[in-house]
């Protein structure tokens, strides 16, 4: 009898053994089980992580290269404005200063009691140009040419040499660089024209 008891506990010791290593091992598994889910998940948010710094790098490289085009463009447009500046400027002086030599293409008849005007002298290397007076002297006659298109030089007389042209790599803006400074410089006996249809006729 007390044989059969003692049986009887250790069967149920054993049982209860059972039980609590069964036990052990589920939830062994079940840490096991959420620590492959967390590991998975840690992968998943560094991947997106990941993503997302990848993502904001391209953003900044591509605000950078728009930052770059604007600036460029900004400089592209300030150029063109300025150099539209200065060509309008320039034929601006052009033709206000143009007008007063065309006026006086066409001469007036002197009456006889008045003497006929005086063509202003040359001006020589030994000569000063105090010694020639303003009013003796008349502006330069310039043709009515297209700036865009070879023609015949300026000249201070209306009789121009017929073989003399402009160079075909002259520009417009060249062009009313050159006519600017023709009409500037005349009252002051300056011969930049003069120089000029030299250098172009030899």
């Amino acid at each position: 009898m007390v044989a059969k008891e003692w049986q009887v506990d250790s069967w149920d010791q054993y049982l209860e053994d059972m039980a609590h290593e069964w036990e052990k091992d589920t939830q062994e598994q079940e840490r096991e089980a959420c620590k492959v889910v967390s590991d998975a998940h840690e992968v998943a948010r560094d991947w997106e992580s990941q993503v997302f710094r990848d993502r904001l790098l391209a953003l900044e490289k591509n605000l950078e290269a728009q930052e770059w085009q604007v600036c460029m463009v900004a400089r592209a447009v300030e150029d063109m404005e300025e150099g539209h500046w200065v060509l309008d400027t320039i034929l601006t002086l052009v033709v206000t200063l143009m007008l007063p030599a065309a006026l006086t293409l066409a001469p007036t008849p002197h009456a006889p009691w008045q003497p006929p005007q005086q063509q202003a002298p040359l001006l020589g290397p030994g000569l000063r140009c105090s010694s020639v007076s303003t009013s003796q002297m008349s502006l330069p006659w310039l043709p009515p040419w297209d700036p865009c298109h070879p023609g015949p030089l300026p000249s201070s007389s209306p009789a121009a040499q017929p073989g003399s042209m402009w160079p075909q790599s002259k520009s417009c803006l060249q062009w009313g660089q050159d006519h600017v400074w023709i009409l500037l410089a005349w009252p002051t006996g300056h011969r930049r024209g003069s120089s000029l249809h030299q250098q172009s006729s030899a």
